[in-house]
């Protein structure tokens, strides 16, 4: 935007302009992706303890078939 605004190919109002929108973008897309990997993670940790849940409860089972 810089270059386009040095060069004359673009009004410097509208080009600071255009810059403040593509940081808005920028910063949502960044909160956009660490909500994503944050989520990433907490859903593998409770996949994860979700199936050592269940397979101890299996384990649990087998070891005495009365219940």
């Amino acid at each position: 935007m810089e270059l386009a605004i040095d060069l004359g190919y673009l009004d410097k109002e509208k080009g600071l302009e255009l810059m403040e929108h593509g940081w808005e973008v920028a910063r949502i897309l960044n909160g956009l992706l660490k909500s994503l990997r944050s989520g990433v993670r907490s859903n593998s940790a409770n996949s994860a303890n979700s199936a050592n849940h269940a397979n101890s409860a299996n384990s649990a089972n087998s070891a005495n078939p009365a219940c």
